[in-house]
């Protein structure tokens, strides 16, 4: 029972109009607790493509300590110089999409970094 718990655990964030955000804890998409996420208005949102590395936790791969890595595509607010990751996946049009929502929500222009 407690590994189902696990599996099924995931945190998401909802970001308001009013800048009033909160950081969802989640267990097969019922939220169990929710807490206030303090973050600076952003000055715009990027797209862009990156790879990001994991470490292997699992099997033997675990012993000698190797990294998986991922291409990913991700939203991300930009306030200055520091960055917010909102969002990562595999597939361009919805990172695409998610960024547009929050654009549309948050009147902020979107920077696409996979044209360059």
């Amino acid at each position: 029972m407690g590994s189902l718990l696990v599996f099924g655990f995931s945190t998401s964030y909802r970001i308001n109009k009013d800048f009033d955000n909160q950081k969802l804890f989640s267990v097969f998409g019922v939220v169990l607790f929710r807490s206030k996420l303090e973050m600076e208005y952003p000055d715009y949102i990027s797209v862009f493509s990156g790879s990001f590395s994991l470490d292997n936790e699992w099997g033997a791969v675990s012993a000698i300590g190797t990294k998986e890595r991922h291409e990913k595509l991700v939203v991300r607010f930009f306030t200055d110089n520091r960055k917010v990751t909102l969002y990562k996946s595999d597939n361009y049009q919805k990172a695409l999409d998610k960024a547009k929502e929050l654009s549309e929500l948050l009147d902020l222009e979107i920077h696409d970094a996979t044209k360059q």
